[in-house]
């Protein structure tokens, strides 16, 4: 008959394990409680903070700190993570050192 094939996985669209990167438009959309944020730093002092998202917002982006043992600096509320990866691409070519972390429950926009 034709080429060997690989194992099925019983439904097309099953979710991709942990350690599968997305890929496409069904991968993008996050696990169910998973939200993803643009962090644009973490300082020890909360005015440095302060000053990185007062220049995230000059810049047309709402950004927030959040705090705990460092203030993070941190920009939009995202279910899916292409729309992350997006702000991510649109921050890193206006010169900031962006990352797209996973937060989970919703966090929310502030």
């Amino acid at each position: 008959p034709s080429r060997p094939s690989h194992t099925a996985a019983p439904s097309p669209r099953a979710s991709q394990p942990p350690a599968a990167a997305p890929s496409g438009p069904a991968a993008a959309v996050s696990a169910a409680g998973t939200w993803y944020r643009v962090q644009v730093g973490a300082f020890r002092q909360q005015q440095n903070a302060a000053q990185v998202a007062q220049r995230i917002k000059e810049q047309g982006y709402p950004a927030f700190v959040s705090t705990g043992p460092l203030f993070r600096v941190q920009a939009g509320a995202f279910q899916d993570r292409t729309r992350a990866e997006k702000l991510k691409r649109k921050l890193a070519s206006q010169g900031f050192d962006a990352t797209v972390v996973a937060v989970s429950p919703n966090p929310g926009s502030r």
